[in-house]
């Protein structure tokens, strides 16, 4: 076995290295060793030199220590090479190493740094990183489901009236900054209290759920449908003038009034359209369509005011 000497001042400033230092014969042995190998193995001088160094290292690990190894020896310096050890307290440790093999003295020379603790604190910050991400990622599924109980009529899924008005009121502000038209139908079941005295509550809400269907269907992407309350609906359709919402109008009626509904047969429905003017509150255009509605029920059911700007312009079909 090879040992490795050096003068006096040499020992000292290599033993004042946080890092460890090692000399390793060609048979695998420690030749020399600093203090902070002391420090990071938990074994004294005497006690690591003369002890082949594969010993300290984890099974696990033994086998790639020995090839970076081998390489070190053909003449290939190893930068960065990490592998674990059992110190001599019996913990593990984990160790990143830089070695080279010095020719002339057959010796593998290797420098070490004990990654332990910052192994430990990258992986608790991990682990940290992980389980926020799953709280944020909880907290976002909360929030979605908060805001869909906030926007959605449970019964139908469709938007409720708080979602409407927001929405509606969102449109008025894009029809009045680009001079768009924007109308609304509001429409509702004819008799539908009659429908729940003769058939029962969850056959009304069957019905009150097809007609939502069939409503929506017919719908173009930019419309939206809602549940404005108990059996009243409202559709708001976004640059759409007057005369097309009419046209709207009278064909979800027809959708609704010329296909029977199970149980129940025919279901009929009246609606008002209302077209929003420029300066009109979003209270005053629903009240306009809220009017022809009642105009439509007046006149008969199972038909289709529209609201006008000027006296006796209501169209009733």
């Amino acid at each position: 076995m090879i040992q490795t000497t050096h003068r006096p001042w040499e020992n000292e400033v290599l033993d004042l290295l946080l890092d460890a230092v090692c000399i390793v014969d060609a048979e695998g042995r420690f030749t020399y060793v600093n203090g902070a190998c002391e420090t990071i193995f938990g074994y004294t001088r005497e006690e690591l030199i003369g002890q082949p160094m594969i010993d300290l290292v984890l099974p696990e690990d033994r086998e790639q220590t020995k090839q970076a190894a081998t390489k070190v020896m053909e003449g290939t310096p190893t930068l960065r090479f990490e592998n674990r050890y059992r110190r001599k307290d019996g913990r593990i440790i984990e160790l990143s190493w830089t070695a080279s093999w010095s020719e002339s003295l057959g010796v593998r020379i290797g420098v070490a740094r004990d990654m332990t603790e910052r192994k430990r604190a990258d992986e608790a910050l991990a682990d940290a990183k992980e389980q926020l991400e799953r709280s944020n990622r909880s907290l976002q599924e909360a929030n979605e489901m908060l805001q869909r109980l906030a926007t959605t009529d449970h019964l139908t899924d469709i938007e409720n009236r708080w979602s409407f008005e927001n929405r509606a009121q969102i449109e008025i502000s894009r029809a009045q900054r680009y001079g768009e038209h924007l109308s609304v139908i509001l429409f509702d079941i004819d008799h539908f209290k009659a429908i729940n005295d003769q058939f029962g509550h969850l056959i009304g809400d069957q019905v009150i759920i097809e007609i939502t269907k069939r409503v929506g269907r017919n719908l173009r992407m930019v419309d939206m449908l809602a549940r404005w309350g108990g059996e009243e609906f409202a559709v708001i359709l976004p640059n759409c003038r007057l005369s097309d919402a009419a046209l709207m109008a009278e064909k979800l009626r027809a959708l609704i009034a010329d296909e029977a509904f199970t149980h129940v047969g025919q279901v009929t429905s009246s609606f008002g359209v209302a077209e929003w003017a420029p300066q009109e509150s979003l209270d005053q255009w629903i009240k306009h369509a809220d009017n022809a509605l009642y105009a439509a029920k007046a006149a008969g059911r199972n038909s289709f005011c529209v609201h006008k700007d000027r006296p006796n312009g209501a169209h009733e079909s």
